[in-house]
This record gives structure tokens, sequence and C-alpha cells, in this order.
């Protein structure tokens, strides 16, 4: 009897998929109206007209936030029909008029519910404090009430339902099924918290839905604590199973609203507030990943207005182009999984798991390559992408730009490098990718190629020279001519697979027995004219 009562998974994508052709942008009046961000203002219409006005004048609507999602909005059931109805104190104008507000400045509307009998929301109004209603035991009456406002796009939250799987498919499926019987297309997101393995279901479902937990303004990640933090949220997506082959074009995996431009202590006491340069990384993150972007901050001018820094972040017109790339796939991290010659064993927890930093890849419609390197730990790294990680493996030049220099860096070949600050990022376009024959690896200053130049044997260090010692791999020639140069009684090194990051042999008081061609390895001897 229990199957006859739960709705059948019957469509490959939500209905409508077109309306998600790309991840949704707009401002969430969540924060701001429960924690008093914006001075002056509280929780009604007022606010929400002049949010309106605000995203109109600062630009932000034509960057592509052109959707307003309305948070405890004061809803109420009335007791005699049960349905939906806005509190005539918070919208003395109504909340159609509101939204025909919207839609007549380019703007569209969220409308937030709860897959339960309550939604999140515990309103006050003139002393006066209640519940506000969830949609269970009323899915279709009240996505017909919204589609008669001339909603656009309802949020459904999961706060009084069990976050299980089984009761996560059972209620969203309920509205989903209400959305197709009421027939006016609105984008469905799904605002679970990730913790009924959205991911498992929901791309079938709704046009976007959680993959976490709130997002915290902190760092977090491993060592140190991880609760509540942007790179929780980063990890807990890169768990899922084949992310870019379940979230792209009609359904999206949504990290959560952006944490860019809160206050410490919002929304979790303790949260540090995000930095700069954390807020850059962020933004490239959620653009990479295909996420929605939701703003959640004070967007209004005055006092307590965002960070002008932190502005020109979030409007960046190319980061948003990689973020709304037609194609719409989610990245997939690239740092050594395919060339056996950079690879790390990756571990949690291990001390060396990032030591070349996060490096994450997004095709492109156009063909080309958005890269992302980042650097989640608490210092300086030195970051090299090989080129042999990226797209098409064959393909080792590419011409590369800079996103957030806005800078060209020309055509490069084989590997590029940079040293990142902590919680820093760099931010890639790589084009016109070719097949190109590698620059000769040379020896550093100091140094002389030994004549013929290579090793004979395909593995250095392998027994027969009682005098090579060897050193941790990620070496360029520069670095393992340096160690050399440190080290008491060194005539030489080698350099095994030197493309950019290699093993770094030295070798002390002599080179025996003689060297013959391989192109497996750089030796260098030093220059005792030099």
């Amino acid at each position: 009897m229990l199957a006859l009562l739960l709705p059948t998974l019957c469509f490959s994508a939500p209905p409508w998929p077109e309306l998600a052709a790309t991840p949704p942008m707009g401002w969430n009046g969540w924060l701001p109206t429960t924690r008093g961000l914006i001075p002056g203002y509280t929780n009604n219409e007022t606010m929400y007209y002049a949010a309106a006005d605000h995203l109109v004048s600062s630009g932000l609507r034509d960057a592509g936030y052109n959707q307003v999602l309305v948070t405890c909005a004061g809803w109420e059931r009335d007791p005699v029909t049960h349905k939906l109805r806005e509190n005539a104190k918070m919208w003395p104008r109504g909340y159609k008029a509101f939204v025909d507000y919207l839609h007549d400045r380019g703007l569209k509307i969220g409308a937030y519910g709860d897959t339960g009998e309550f939604n999140c929301c515990q309103t006050c109004v003139e002393g006066k404090c209640w519940r506000e209603p969830g949609q269970l035991g009323y899915e279709e009456l009240d996505v017909q009430t919204w589609a008669d406002m001339g909603v656009d796009h309802i949020v459904i939250d999961n706060c009084d339902n069990a976050n299980t799987t089984s009761q996560s498919i059972f209620e969203y499926t309920k509205i989903r099924d209400a959305l197709v019987k009421v027939n006016k297309p609105m984008l469905y997101g799904i605002w679970d918290v990730g913790s009924g393995k959205s991911w498992s279901w929901a791309p079938d479902v709704g046009h976007y839905w959680r993959t976490g937990p709130d997002l915290g303004t902190r760092w977090g990640g491993p060592p140190k604590d991880n609760s509540m933090s942007l790179m929780l949220n980063y990890d807990l997506q890169q768990a899922i199973p084949s992310i870019s082959a379940i979230s792209g074009p009609g359904s999206f995996a949504f990290l959560d609203n952006l944490a860019i431009g809160l206050p410490p202590d919002v929304p979790h006491s303790g949260d540090s507030g995000l930095t700069v340069e954390e807020s850059r990384t962020h933004f490239s993150i959620w653009a990479m990943m295909s996420s929605p972007l939701f703003l959640n901050c004070n967007i209004f001018p005055g006092d307590k207005a965002i960070d002008p820094e932190l502005m020109k972040i979030i409007m960046n017109k190319e980061v948003i182009a990689i973020n709304q790339d037609k194609l719409g796939k989610a990245a997939v991290r690239i740092d050594g999984s395919r060339s056996w010659s950079t690879l790390v064993h990756r571990l949690p927890m291990e001390s060396n798991m990032w030591f070349n930093g996060e490096q994450l890849e997004k095709p492109l419609s156009n063909g080309n390559i958005a890269i992302l390197l980042f650097n989640r730990l608490d210092t300086n790294i030195t970051a090299t992408l090989d080129f042999e990680d990226v797209g098409n493996t064959s393909q080792r030049c590419f011409d590369v730009r800079d996103v957030w220099q806005g800078k060209d860096l020309g055509r490069l070949s084989i590997t590029y490098e940079t040293t990142l600050a902590p919680h820093a990022c760099v931010l890639l376009v790589l084009s016109n990718g070719a097949v190109c024959d590698p620059p000769p690896p040379s020896c550093p200053p100091g140094f002389a190629a030994h004549s013929p130049g290579y090793w004979h044997n395909t593995y250095p260090c392998n027994g027969t020279f009682d005098n090579c010692t060897s050193h941790d791999i990620g070496m360029t020639p520069q670095q393992c001519g340096a160690k050399c140069t440190a080290t008491q009684g060194c005539v030489a090194f080698e350099l095994f697979e030197p493309r950019g990051v290699a093993a770094c042999y030295l070798f002390l008081n002599s080179l025996s027995p003689p060297f013959v061609t391989n192109d497996n390895g750089l030796t260098c001897v030093v220059n005792k004219t030099a």
C-alpha cells in the first residue's frame, strides 16, 4: 500500500528545464532581514522595494542578478480557505503589487516555503509573532496561489521535516508534481541543505539543489576546524559522485548563498568574515562549479555598505561569464590526476595533500578551458599547472589569460607556475590549444649540461650509484640546482621527467659510470668556471 502513496520519479529532468539553462543569479533577503544588516530598514515591503531599486541602480541586475528571493515574507494561512496570504501590515500594497513592480523593472521574484508544516521563519510584526506556514498538505493549493500572484521561482526549504533521503524525495516530489499540475512555469529550488543526498535524486526534481549546510563566513578546512566553512561546502560538493555529469543545464548543484560581504558572526557565532582574497577565491569556486549565485549581503549604499573591492568581485563580467557559460559543466579536479609524473597520493589530513594547490578545470562552450588554482593552506605555496593535465592531454601549448588581472599572458607551453598566498587564487582561461614540442630542459646558472646530457638508466638512483641521494618530487631545475649548491660535495644533479615538476637527485664527489643519451632526465654538472 505504501508504494501506492509515494510520488513516482517519472521525469528524467525537472519540468521546464529551459528555466535553468544557466545557473540562476539574484539577491536573497534572508540574512539582511533576519540579522538586521541594513540600517534603517526592517523586514517589510519598504525594504524589498528599496532592494529592487538598488539592484537596478547599482548595475547588479544588468550583471545578471535578476532574482529577488523574498524570505520570511510574513506568510499566513487563511483559517477558512487555507490559502496562503501575506501579512497586511508587512505588505500594505499587497504581495502581488510587489511582483508586478519587479517585473516592470526586469526582475523576477522567488517565494520561500518549506516541505513541512512550518518554514524556518519566526516572524514578528508589532508585537505579534508566529511561525510561518510550510506547504505540507497544501502543496497544490500553495503552488496555485503563487502562480496566481505571478511568482517566477519557488525556494523550498526542509526545516520542518526529517532530512532523510526517503522523506526528502517524498516531499520535494509532491511539490514538483504540484508544479506540473498547476502548469505555470516556475524555477524550483531545492534547499534541503544537502543532508538528504539530494545529488542522488534532485536533478530529476528541481532546477537547482543544495549540496551542503548553511555556509559560514570562515575559511575552514583540514587540518583545522572545517565546520560551517567555505572549505567544508567545497569538499562536500567535491565528494559527490560524477558531479560534472549530474549537474548542468536544467538542474544545477548549489553550494549555498554567497557569503561575500557578510560581517563577522553572521550567519554563525564565531564566523570571522571572509577577507577580500578569500572572497575572490570563494566567488571563483562558485563560478567554476556552475553554482547558482545568490548574494545574501547588504547591497544598499550608506552605512555598512558592501566594500567596493567586494563589489568589483561580484560584478566581474569575465568571472560571471564563466559561471553562466551555456555548456554549464561543473569543474573537475585535475591536480595531477592524469599525469603520473606529478600525481601525489591524496589522503585525508595528509600534510602534502595540497602542496601544489587545488586545481580545477571547466570546459567552456567556445572550446576554451577555464582553470582555477587556489591555495587552501595558511602558508604560501608555489603551484605548477602541467598542461598535460588539461583537456586534450596532447595539447601542451595555450594562449593564457589571467581573468582577475584582466591580462593576457601570451602563449605558454608545458607548464604555468605561480606563487599563491594563503587562501588566494589564480583564475585562467586557456585557448587555442595545440600540440607542440616541449622546449629542451636547461640547466640553471652555475651548472652546465652533462655531455651528451642524459642518464643511460631509465630510473636514477636504482642502486648502481652509491653516491646518489634522492629528494622530494615537485622541483624545477632551479630548485634542484639550489639544493645541490647547498649540499656539501654535490657535483651534479639529475631531474627525472623534468617537465615542470620532477624528482631531484644529487650526486656527491664524482660522476660514474659514464652517461649516454636518454630523454627521461636532465643532468646538470657544477660549472667550476662559472
